[in-house]
């Protein structure tokens, strides 16, 4: 569906919507705006299940020769699931889409199930099919209520035509008046459609933009892996509800929940429902802080604590994923434009041979001193170690303000201290420029949002600067701040441009 212009918040969309908007709607778009949803196996897996929880069709599902009709089968993920679990069964998948119908071909040929489904093209008002044909039809997907009444009404008069006396009608669709009461605005992540991930030989990993974006258009949003507060003492506005999912900013007089064992005072909650909802993480990093915590404060310093504990965090969730035997999702091509979880943690850069030797000896040294309990899940020292220069090369710091534009349009302006360090999988996929196009900045969630600065056309790389360039202004101190701290020296035009006029 064409968009000509943003409408920013509006009181209705439905002023706004083209009539027979879905048509043109469940495309490659689909996949990448609800994709958290619909290219989710384990989604699907649920969703079958409570399916298969109905008596009647479990019992149905046991026979031999039964017609399913898997009505807006969409990229044929139930029809797919369904007949992976029993082979036997005929289904059929219509939807209007062409390009999911293509799709939902191509994995069923992967899933090797492709002789017990036919994909065809067809529109629920009209269903290709014979009278009294189906033993089963299922409606899922939040797929019913396009068409208005009198389209939907055509729609159930066609399922009631196509259906077998006493067959089976099985749809799902969302409670408006629940979801008007329960919704959040508050979204977690998001990736533009357009933002892509490339591989050059020299520069490895980087993004770019497939199509024109323009300026201020909001391209990322991203939760951290791991997160700790700044532990910046002179700051009494340090601490970060340690839930993940929430990471807010807890005030001095904001109330707050400690843990139960007296860990360490640096851990906080917003309330029981976030303590509750961070049990398993904390329950890994808890003993490990009451025993650690204050000892590595005080005899290896604030630097070097924020640092362990952060890198304790990166394995407390690599621990969740594998005790919760999390599997990757296959087939679907947006996971590999950008991983998740644990293996997005791998993928970062570590700059392991630049550092120097004398940093990795610390380190290693603050391993076996520190880390030598730690269910590491056949971890080695070295490997921790170089999980701590990943961490190193790629976390960021979080500031009440964004950084200010470049060239300047006014005055510096100060970040003020920051209140956190995270690490951002997504984000540190995007390469430096000290003339960035895409400017980042947290919210008061520590989430992470990377904006378009200026307009991008279709092919161009993204850049952002990974510190402050309000207060890193002349070129000897950029280049002495990112060999220092990111091991490399910029060639952006400005600095290949300043370096040729002898500016300092």
């Amino acid at each position: 569906m064409a968009t000509t212009r943003a409408l920013g918040r509006v009181a209705s969309l439905f002023p706004h919507i083209e009539k027979d908007w879905w048509k043109d709607a469940y495309n490659e778009m689909y996949l990448h705006t609800d994709g958290d949803c619909v290219e989710d196996s384990a989604i699907t897996e649920t969703e079958c299940a409570e399916l298969l929880e109905i008596k009647s069709v479990q019992q149905l599902f046991q026979k031999e020769s039964i017609e399913v009709l898997d009505l807006c089968c969409g990229q044929g993920r139930h029809s797919i699931h369904l007949a992976k679990q029993y082979p036997s069964l005929s289904i059929h998948g219509i939807d209007q889409s062409v390009y999911l119908l293509d799709l939902a071909k191509e994995r069923a040929l992967a899933e090797n199930v492709q002789d017990s489904i036919k994909f065809c093209e067809g529109d629920l008002r009209q269903i290709p099919a014979a009278d009294n044909f189906f033993d089963v039809v299922i409606l899922l997907g939040n797929s019913f209520g396009h068409c208005g009444d009198e389209g939907d009404l055509q729609s159930l008069r066609e399922v009631c035509r196509v259906l077998k006396p006493g067959g089976i009608f099985i749809i799902d669709y969302v409670d408006g008046s629940w979801i008007r009461s329960n919704f959040n605005q508050d979204s977690t992540r998001y990736l533009h459609p357009k933002l892509k991930q490339e591989n050059d030989y020299h520069k490895g990993r980087y993004t770019r933009v497939s199509e024109f974006v323009p300026a201020g258009t909001m391209i990322l949003m991203e939760t951290p892996y791991a997160l700790v507060p700044s532990l910046d003492t002179s700051e009494p506005d340090a601490t970060i509800c340690s839930n993940l999912e929430c990471n807010q900013r807890l005030f001095q007089n904001t109330e707050r929940v400690h843990c139960q064992r007296k860990c360490i005072q640096d851990v906080a909650w917003c309330n029981d429902r976030c303590r509750a909802a961070d049990q398993d993480r904390h329950a890994f990093e808890c003993a490990w802080l009451g025993i650690y915590g204050e000892r590595i404060r005080e005899t290896e310093g604030q630097y070097d604590f924020a640092m362990l504990w952060i890198v304790l965090r990166l394995l407390a969730g690599r621990h969740i994923e594998m005790t919760t035997e999390s599997k990757p999702r296959e087939h679907y091509v947006r996971e590999n434009w950008f991983t998740r979880g644990w293996k997005s943690i791998e993928s970062l850069t570590g700059n392991a041979g630049r550092w120097p030797q004398t940093k990795i000896q610390h380190w290693n040294l603050l391993v076996e001193k520190y880390f030598g309990e730690i269910d590491r899940s056949n971890l080695t020292i070295d490997d921790v170690v170089g999980i701590i220069s990943q961490e190193e090369s790629n976390s960021f710091g979080l500031y009440p303000r964004a950084t200010g534009s470049c060239p300047l349009l006014g005055p510096p302006i100060d970040r003020g201290k920051d209140y956190g360090i995270g690490v951002y999988p997504r984000t540190s996929l995007i390469n430096h420029s000290c003339i960035p196009n895409v400017s980042w900045e947290s919210d008061g969630k520590g989430r992470m949002i990377l904006t378009t600065s200026r307009d991008l056309k279709a092919g161009e790389e993204c850049s952002i600067s990974y510190f402050d360039l309000c207060k890193y202004v002349d070129f000897n101190t950029r280049q002495s701040l990112l060999r220092e701290y990111f091991l490399f020296s910029c060639t952006c035009e400005r600095c290949k441009t300043e370096q040729l006029n002898g500016s300092s």
